[in-house]
């Protein structure tokens, strides 16, 4: 039996009704919806904050996946969107990389509680990039994960249903230059001014020792050759291509590459800083990226140097693959869907529209195609 994801066609939809710099929402939800959530956004001084309300409406135990949406209580991937007048503000927040997810990566939500959650959304969205007064859309369309007590308990946590959701309120605002901005104040100084050249092999090492320094860049050159070359393996190893993305389409693989020329174009046209000990590092979280202005930012956690160097051909993780994991995650918009090998591999062959946003499937292709 094929460990497929249970989809709950069950659509949340949440329409906000907005006052001076608040919203309020109210929730429809149909009444088989296992879970309703209510957002509100409104300013505080110099922030935007979104608060949620998640209900359990069903007669069992849940356990909400916490990763990439509010339960997590910061803003570790885009899973909000914000527009003003239809043009969207750009997330500029960190894309964290992950393992496998454990029991800590999920909420127990018991039958009829609820829970409420906040974020800070100008700690990710620069609303200062709109001059203008007026009405902002925020909203959150990720799809909540969820599994019962009773799978969880049972380790059958592959079993993860999902509930799309679909949510939007407005906000007034009256002055965006008050507003905080993402890593406001944060700045990377090095030895070296940094020239706006196209180059790749450049980059900066904060607070690492001699030997950290030196391993992570030998690591970041090697990628910086290696990447182009899984460029053009997408084209020329079919066989490598359907392993780790599926059956081949037009689109599809027009998708993978442009991902690879978007992680290729990341690392040239931007100062690269490897900064050893970032403030946010979490714990297993072998670390997260950034892009501040011009800047690009590899947060390294401990977690890193406890992993091999380089790829290997047994598809072991190494620092390599989780450098290229994460450039995949800033510059492709991949998500981390699944992560082991059994899980990409399981993505390639049943879904192949998945696995072509996954930052692990990109890891896997362009550490095997090392070795083609």
């Amino acid at each position: 039996m094929r460990r497929a994801l249970v989809l709950v066609v069950t659509f949340l939809h949440v329409y906000g009704a907005f006052s001076e710099e608040q919203s309020n929402a109210v929730p429809l939800v149909s009444n088989n919806a296992p879970v309703s959530v209510t957002m509100s956004c409104q300013k505080v001084e110099t922030k935007v904050v979104c608060s949620f309300q998640y209900l359990n409406n069903g007669q069992e135990d849940l356990y909400l996946m916490k990763r990439d949406s509010p339960l997590e209580e910061d803003i570790l991937s885009p899973y909000m969107s914000v527009y003003f007048s239809g043009e969207q503000i750009e997330y500029e927040g960190v894309f964290v990389h992950r393992e496998e997810p454990t029991i800590d990566d999920f909420v127990l939500l018991r039958a009829g509680e609820t829970r409420t959650t906040s974020i800070t959304l100008t700690d990710a969205y620069n609303f200062a990039s709109m001059t203008s007064i007026g009405i902002y859309t925020i909203q959150y369309m990720e799809p909540l994960l969820y599994i019962s007590k009773d799978k969880m308990m049972s380790r059958k946590a592959y079993e993860l249903s999902q509930m799309p959701v679909l949510q939007s309120v407005t906000v007034y605002i009256k002055d965006t230059s008050v507003l905080d901005q993402p890593f406001d104040g944060e700045t990377y100084e090095t030895d070296d001014e940094f020239e706006m050249e196209e180059t790749c092999e450049k980059a900066s090492y904060i607070s690492a020792t001699e030997k950290e320094g030196n391993n992570t860049a030998e690591i970041h050159e090697f990628i910086c050759k290696s990447l182009k070359l899984a460029s053009l393996d997408v084209d020329t190893h079919p066989s490598l291509y359907k392993e780790w993305f599926g059956a081949r389409s037009r689109k599809n693989t027009e998708i993978v590459k442009k991902t690879f020329g978007e992680m290729i174009k990341g690392l040239t046209v931007n100062r690269v800083v490897y900064d050893m000990k970032p403030k946010y590092c979490r714990p297993k979280s072998s670390g997260y990226i950034h892009l501040h202005k011009r800047t690009l930012v590899f947060s390294i956690c401990h977690a890193f140097f406890s992993r091999d160097m380089f790829c290997s051909q047994f598809g072991s993780p190494s620092r390599e693959g989780i450098l290229v994991n994460m450039l995949s995650k800033l510059f492709g918009r991949t998500a981390g869907i699944r992560h082991g090998e059994k899980g990409c591999r399981f993505l390639a062959k049943y879904f192949p529209e998945i696995a072509i946003h996954n930052s692990g499937n990109y890891e896997r292709f362009y550490c095997q195609s090392r070795f083609e």
